[in-house]
């Protein structure tokens, strides 16, 4: 008998345990999507009872068939209830908290959200940054992102160039947590300034066409929405070591508080950059430092952040013909032979731009040591408070205060006397300029020929006849952001903001470096009367010279927004007002302009509709009415308006849709933008006549279209393989005939003014810079918990290069199109482990390799076509591969690193 119990117990407790599943699920962020590691997930009538989510964010429950409900909770996010239908199978949920924080998100930093805001968006999580930048600039990863092409140029740290949809750099708005950082007066944002970044950077959105910011910022093309990290829910520390093949070596720390009591936390974080480059000679020596301070007060939440990347880098600024770099190459792509050149083959990391100096004026046993003709120095720090009052359940107010100070500048070549330029001789064998000769020519005692001459100096200094010049550019920058939600109603909210900035920025040369001699004289400075006072003429190291002038703009913005959104339909409307104010002095002149004002607005909206809990659709139409920048409303370096410059109109549709489940995303959309009035500096050469000879200039307002489709997708078939895939398909040309159009060279010494007429057809020209056409994909596997590999492959194609518009027209005056460069598919592998420290669980290690262009593509990432290139040939305007100056991409490169957290 009592075996008989026993085996009806034991049948019984077998068929209780069949009767148990499984609920399984991951806690997430519901802005950027990231895992939240140690979230608690219990059962609402059983407190005492549940699990934490592991590193991944991931937890599993075993459970009875019935109905449950779960309590999700992490420290700094709002909590949820859920309740569960559980039956004989699986449950799976994907569960997102939002941060206590996430409404400043939203409203501060514009943030898109997954259907809901009507834009084409994707977002680039902490964890792809970590595993895939490899020491990079930040807008290298985006070039798995339709319709970005991210480039490294000539290759020097933080030179990165960035294109959304053909439209270049300076037609992406750059919002750092919210803050626009794009130039004042050119629109460009060097990446090197911010060196770094990556270390704290959370999320990293980038928005395609207009997008949702409510600022009037220059999303042409696009915008990158940077945000960084906050404050973590307990105190952590990491540290990274990065080693490339190089030598280049990267050293990381950072330190999180969390919540030390009364409201009070902070983060710090420090970075230091230092080595050698692919290009030869190309050096950086980079620091970077992030501390942001937090106190909450009631309703209130406070935030302090500063940060800086004091740095100097090595830059390579003149593209140069393909026989240069590769012979082998250009022949392939059918360059002529007989156009040669004095230095060819010399490796796709060719840089001329440096030398060997021996100073041997004081000592004629001196040591032959590099000379850089091409180093940017700079440092720009940014300071921001910010108040986040969350007056009421229906009211948000925030306000921030800014200020960044710019120091700093470049210097590209040796400057002679007579004005002539920047002049270089290259040794035909090792390629190299010819620094010594200038140095010698410097301290040559028997003098030269060419006024002025100053007697009574010349026993004891010497002239410099060749000098390197630095252009400095320092900039002070202050702004304030101002703006109230209000939510009248559950699905409707309201914003009401204002934008405003006030910039002064000083440009000037400055004598970097007398090569040998005393003093230097700019011949071609006609200010000075050197028989009245010679010895002003006499500039030393540190004096100004070439130009000095200081631009001010003042910015002044407001905006409108409503946004309507249910579970089902969502839709939002933005309206933008500028009034910009610039004004320039020319000091050397002692002259200004008057005040100038001038207007811009902006008009967009769109709408979503979830179709289904899997299925969306979204439209969205703007037109930007937007004020020209600041460096082309003057002449050059003069204090004279271009009255010919107006603004620039755009005018901008999209449509979209999303497939989403589990296993399967995907997303398609298509876009139409029409590009009015775009400025570009026109050029010509005068053959005969009165003052021929002479380069005639001005900006002329161009036309664009520029539309596409674009796809990406990710297939998870099982739960540790994810494969991604994107595509886009671009056509971007010029639109535009110009017959007689004017052009003048407005001399400001003589008051002369020149005028020349040209004419020019562009329509349907390829517009260059980027490739057209765009195919990827991305397998990652993680076979076990903390191990991971994957591999990305991009296919580059129509890529065309950048063309002065007033060449494009053949003899016959038909438009021809750009040179074409040939297609590449690049292939990237990164792998890493990430594991608990044997005697101590809360340490963790992390190694990590990265070899990028893993099969050693060989390619061009950037051409200029009829560009001239000292000693490099002339081929004549042919738009073909002989006319063409370029860069080559990098070769395959080794990174390694280690990192430790607890």
């Amino acid at each position: 008998m009592k075996a008989l119990f026993t085996i009806l117990a034991l049948m019984l407790t077998s068929w209780l345990v069949a009767q148990q599943t499984t609920i399984e699920g991951v806690v997430k962020d519901a802005t950027s999507g990231d895992p939240l590691i140690g979230a608690n997930i219990v059962f609402a009538d059983n407190p005492g009872k549940g699990t934490a989510a592991d590193l991944n964010g991931k937890f599993t429950l075993k459970v009875e068939p019935g109905n449950y409900k779960l309590n999700v909770s992490y420290v700094g996010y709002k909590s949820k209830t859920i309740p569960v239908r559980v039956g004989n199978e699986t449950v799976t949920l994907e569960i997102t908290l939002k941060s206590q924080m996430l409404d400043e998100v939203e409203v501060v930093a514009d943030v898109a959200i997954d259907r809901k805001t009507p834009v084409a968006f994707i977002n680039i999580k902490e964890s792809k940054i970590t595993e895939e930048l490899a020491g990079r600039d930040l807008p290298m990863l985006l070039n798995t992102t339709p319709g970005v092409y991210a480039t490294q140029q000539g290759g020097g740290e933080g030179d990165a160039e960035i294109k959304m949809r053909g439209f270049d750099g300076r037609f992406v708005g750059v919002l750092l947590d919210g803050i626009p950082v794009n130039d004042m007066e050119n629109g460009t944002v060097y990446w090197s300034n911010w060196f770094g970044l990556s270390a704290v950077t959370r999320t990293m959105q980038t928005q395609r066409g207009l997008g949702s910011s409510k600022l009037a910022i220059p999303s042409v093309g696009g915008t990158i929405n940077i945000l960084t990290k906050g404050i973590d829910n307990k105190l952590s520390f990491n540290a990274k070591q990065r080693l490339d093949q190089y030598g280049k070596s990267t050293t990381t720390a950072g330190f999180n508080s969390g919540e030390i009591g009364n409201g009070w936390s902070f983060t710090v974080a420090g970075s230091y950059k230092t080595g050698e480059s692919w290009v030869d000679a190309m050096t950086t020596d980079a620091y970077f430092y992030f501390a942001k301070v937090n106190k909450r007060i009631k309703n209130h939440t406070l935030s302090f952040t500063t940060y800086g990347a004091p740095q100097q880098h090595i830059q390579r600024s003149d593209k140069l013909r393909i026989q240069m770099f590769d012979l082998d190459y250009a022949l392939e792509n059918g360059v002529d032979t007989s156009v040669s050149t004095a230095v060819v083959d010399k490796g796709i990391g060719y840089n001329r731009n440096w030398g060997y100096l021996r100073r041997t004026r004081n000592n004629p046993n001196a040591e032959a040591k590099k000379f850089y003709m091409n180093r940017n120095d700079y440092f720009k720090p940014m300071f921001y408070l910010k108040d986040f009052w969350n007056v009421s359940d229906k009211i948000n107010v925030y306000n921030i205060a800014y200020m960044s100070i710019g120091r700093g500048g470049g210097i590209s070549g040796i400057r002679e006397q007579d004005g002539s330029g920047y002049t270089m001789n290259y040794d035909p064998e090792t390629g190299q300029a010819d620094i010594q000769s200038r140095y010698d020519a410097n301290t040559d005692t028997s003098g030269f020929a060419g006024p002025p001459i100053f007697p009574e100096y010349s026993e004891t200094l010497y002239r410099s006849r060749y000098a390197v010049a630095k252009q400095r550019n320092d900039h002070m920058w202050y702004g304030y952001l101002g703006n109230i939600n209000y939510k009248p109603l559950e699905p409707l909210a309201i914003d009401f903001g204002v934008d405003l900035r006030a910039y002064e920025g000083s440009h000037y040369g400055e004598v970097d470096d007398l090569l040998g001699g005393d003093y230097y004289i700019d011949e071609s400075d006609q200010r000075i009367n050197y028989d009245e006072n010679p010895k002003a003429a006499m500039k030393g190291e540190g004096d100004k010279i070439l130009y000095y002038s200081t631009s001010f703009a003042k910015w002044g913005g407001s905006y409108f927004q409503a946004e309507y959104s249910t579970p089902i339909f969502s839709a939002l409307i933005n309206v933008t007002g500028s009034l910009v104010n610039y004004k320039k002095e020319d000091y050397f002149a002692d002259t200004a302009s008057n005040d100038k004002n001038f207007y811009g607005y902006t008009i967009k909206g769109g709408f979503n509709y979830n179709i289904t809990d899997r299925i969306n659709t979204f439209v969205n139409g703007g037109y930007y009415d937007k004020v020209q920048m600041l460096s082309y409303i003057y002449e050059g370096y003069t204090v004279e308006y271009n009255d010919q410059v107006d603004n620039e109109k755009i005018k901008s549709v999209e449509l979209g849709f999303q497939y989403k489940s589990k296993i399967f995303s995907a997303r398609l959309n298509g876009y139409y933008t029409r590009w009015e009035n775009t400025v570009r500096r026109i050029s010509a050469y005068k053959q005969e006549g009165p003052n021929s000879g002479q380069w005639y200039n001005n900006y002329a307002g161009l036309d664009a279209e520029h539309m596409g489709i674009e796809l990406d997708f990710t297939l998870k078939p099982i739960e540790n393989l994810e494969i991604k895939g994107w595509m886009s398909l671009g056509d971007w040309t010029w639109d535009k005939e110009y017959d007689d159009l004017t052009l003048f060279n407005y001399d400001p010494f003589t008051g002369t003014a020149y005028e020349y007429d040209i004419s020019f057809d562009i329509s349907d020209i390829y517009v260059g810079g980027a490739a057209q056409t765009q195919f990827g994909g991305q397998v990652r596997y993680e076979p076990i918990d903390g191990l991971y590999g994957s591999l990305t492959g991009t296919y580059f194609d129509r890529y065309y290069a950048d063309f002065e518009p007033e060449t494009a027209t053949d003899d016959d005056g038909n438009p021809r199109q750009p040179w074409q460069a040939p297609s590449h598919i690049l292939f990237d592998f990164h792998a890493g482990y990430s594991f608990d420290l044997p005697w101590y669980e809360k340490i963790k290690l992390n190694v990590g390799l990265n070899v990028l262009n893993l099969f050693d593509e060989r390619y061009i990432t950037a051409a200029q076509n009829n560009a001239e290139v000292l000693g490099g040939g002339n081929p004549g305007e042919n738009f073909d591969a002989a006319s063409a100056a370029v860069f080559f991409g990098p070769p395959r490169r080794f990174m390694v690193n280690l990192g430790i957290r607890f």
